[in-house]
């Protein structure tokens, strides 16, 4: 087995202290935005306010007593009389039907007569 020199190990130690020095030097550069000097901020005024608190949700809205609308006379509809999400009550007339077709029916019906 061959010894080294003392010459020989001083080099690399050398060369290992350069070699270390230099990474120290390459993990400690700025980095790019840092390199210009100041940066610039933005200030504000503090002021003691009250905070308006809203909320926002987002949902589906469901009536609790939905109803299926049917007429008891085919036609076609003529007057609307409410509007969508009002307030309807029982017996309140909603919608007016033509009604020219049954009084065509009834009239050719008393002829007959």
């Amino acid at each position: 087995m061959i010894k080294p020199s003392k010459k020989l190990i001083v080099v690399v130690i050398i060369l290992i202290g350069i070699g270390g020095w230099g990474l120290i030097r390459l993990g400690s550069k700025p980095q790019m935005g840092m390199q210009g000097g100041s940066i610039a901020v933005k200030a504000m005024q503090v002021v003691q306010q009250d905070t308006p608190i809203n909320y926002e949700f987002v949902g589906k809205v469901a009536s609790k007593n939905e109803v299926k609308i049917m007429s008891k006379v085919s036609g076609n509809i003529v007057e609307k009389m409410v509007n969508g999400g009002d307030t309807v009550y029982r017996g309140q007339p909603l919608f007016r039907v033509d009604n020219k077709q049954y009084l065509s029916a009834i009239t050719s019906v008393s002829k007959r007569h």
